[in-house]
């Protein structure tokens, strides 16, 4: 079956576009205690406080852009860096549907909805698994492979960063979420540009 890559790229970047909307203006509608420098995007979204629909709605279109990505590359991925990535995806997602406690001490809050949401958060490291299938994948293409080298690094150091330096946690995971856009992105242009190139094969090819 072959997919029809341009209009799931154009979804792809449509949702990128808002995703990344969102990142900057969803802070704008919590309150005055909230900081884009400390504060993690998950607890834009947290729960019991007014505004954080927009957070959710952020975490939420940016897992369904790595599903729409992956069903895009998954012949360039491979299986094992395809189902790690899926799963980040979709870890994503239900990052927005069980929220984290909010920053503001006192503030009542559902304890598993906590765990499940800290639980998906963590599990979401296994986009590593997925940068290092995908880097040996393309160990021909320097360009592909520092791209991908790029995607293991900031997975890795950027989480760890945060926890080390927590005051700055929010400016670490917002360029987190900003540089996986870019090779979403990335990923999603090389399937358009692929599609054109079998396209073209496919007419000029003798009937």
């Amino acid at each position: 079956m072959t997919i029809p890559a341009r209009p799931i790229a154009a979804a792809v970047f449509v949702l990128l576009a808002l995703a990344t909307i969102g990142l900057v203006a969803s802070p704008l509608l919590l309150g005055d205690g909230y900081s884009i420098v400390s504060n993690s995007i998950s607890e834009a979204a947290a729960q019991q406080t007014p505004g954080s629909w927009a957070g959710r709605l952020t975490l939420l279109l940016s897992g369904l852009a790595v599903l729409l990505t992956a069903l895009l590359r998954f012949r360039s991925w491979g299986w094992v860096a395809t189902t790690a990535i899926t799963a980040f995806g979709v870890m994503w997602m239900l990052t927005a549907v069980f929220s984290t406690r909010s920053w503001v001490a006192g503030t009542p809050f559902d304890e598993t909805e906590d765990a499940l949401h800290s639980a998906f958060a963590s599990g979401m490291a296994i986009i590593v698994v997925g940068a290092v299938a995908i880097m040996l994948r393309r160990a021909s293409s320097t360009a592909d492979r520092w791209w991908a080298l790029g995607l293991l690094v900031l997975a890795s150091v950027l989480p760890l960063a945060g926890v080390l330096w927590a005051e700055w946690s929010g400016v670490f995971q917002r360029a987190m979420f900003l540089l996986t856009y870019a090779w979403l992105g990335r990923e999603v242009r090389r399937a358009t540009r692929s599609d054109g190139l079998e396209r073209r094969a496919t007419v000029s090819s003798p009937s």
